[in-house]
């Protein structure tokens, strides 16, 4: 995976995202339901190593409210309809804790000539449970 650089991100768009010390990103495809990518912020929050998260669908990463959540959002997407920036989802870490985190996408990566994105980048924090 290319490493993801603040510069390389609207830090306008996402200041208050980017303020975080913990803030990580992962690619996601939304014909496989598969990340593609993670980077290491990722795999340090969850315990995971980048060849695991890589090769286990995200769903087994969440709660039972966080998976109804992940699917209506690729549902909604498939229909081309808006849906909130963000979304909290519960994140069960290797070591078997679940962590909330906040997702914001930041950049849909599309296919030459089509108009359906093929994956999209997300930026996530991990924030207090309380």
């Amino acid at each position: 995976m290319s490493a993801y650089s603040f510069q390389d991100i609207d830090s306008e768009k996402y200041e208050k995202i980017l303020a975080r010390k913990s803030v990580g990103f992962y690619e996601i495809s939304f014909a496989a339901e598969r990340l593609i990518a993670v980077d290491d912020v990722a795999c340090q929050l969850s315990g995971y190593s980048r060849e695991e998260l890589l090769s286990i669908s995200p769903l087994t990463l969440f709660d039972d409210d966080s998976v109804g959540s992940f699917s209506e959002r690729l549902f909604t997407r498939a229909l081309n309809e808006r849906f909130p920036e963000t979304v909290r989802y519960h994140v069960k870490t290797k070591s078997g804790e679940y962590v909330s985190m906040v997702a914001y996408p930041i950049e849909f990566k599309y296919r030459e000539g089509e108009d359906d994105p093929e994956s999209v980048v997300v930026a996530f924090a991990a924030i207090s449970n309380k």
